[in-house]
């Protein structure tokens, strides 16, 4: 609401919401690029000052915030100073934050950036929850692999223009080509045989990256 849009509009749950809506702030969550937390309180302050904002009745406000501790495996941290936590616990406390009270609608700014496999899996578990419930979730993401795993339409954009939208499949079959092959082999010298040999028998295949006894390579 600080920013005027230019040009359209957007709805949401059937109003208009192109200008601030109150209801918003209970109904949506956000988790942005870049943490917003303050830094000097603990995991237990920043949670609970969440549920303020987003007006959580107060007699809820304790069960908010141990399902979401328990969902994000951050029990641990409930005492810990926002300060001191690294920077993945930091994301998926900023990811904790937007689902708290269960909002309609969940925004999400490349919330596993700088996670681990096993956490981003974890985040991955919570967001595949909020879908089955029936909600909505709007994730950017650089990772197609993310993309896959989780959402049901891909949009790509370019300086800020949809350039497709629809579902991973669907766009798949419409821009995809060729292949890509990951091989591994026994020792080094087998590599370049294989290589050898791609390349002969798919005219145009190229090298994308090789390491050690591994190479991948693109074919048309």
């Amino acid at each position: 609401g600080e920013i005027a849009p230019t040009a359209g509009c957007a709805v949401f749950k059937g109003q208009t919401i192109s200008r601030y809506h109150p209801d918003m702030d209970q109904d949506v969550g956000y988790c942005p690029q870049f943490e917003a937390l303050d830094q000097l309180c603990s995991v237990q302050e920043v949670l609970e000052l969440f549920c303020r904002l987003k007006g959580i009745p107060g007699i809820c406000v304790k069960d908010s915030i141990d399902s979401v501790l328990t969902r994000f495996g951050l029990g641990s941290y409930r005492y810990q100073r926002v300060s001191n936590l690294s920077g993945g616990t930091k994301r998926k406390l900023s990811t904790a934050v937007a689902l708290l009270g269960d909002p309609s609608l969940v925004l999400l700014d490349e919330p596993t950036t700088g996670m681990d496999p096993q956490t981003k899996r974890l985040v991955w578990n919570n967001i595949l929850r909020v879908l089955k419930e029936d909600r909505s979730v709007i994730l950017t993401s650089h990772s197609m692999a993310e993309c896959d795993a989780l959402c049901t339409r891909m949009a790509i954009m370019v300086n800020g223009r949809f350039k497709c939208l629809g579902t991973g499949q669907h766009l798949k079959d419409k821009y995809g080509t060729g292949y890509t092959l990951t091989l591994r082999t026994g020792n080094q010298q087998d590599i370049l045989r294989v290589i050898n040999y791609i390349k002969t028998t798919f005219a145009g295949s190229k090298v994308k990256d090789r390491h050690l006894n591994q190479v991948t390579m693109e074919t048309p």
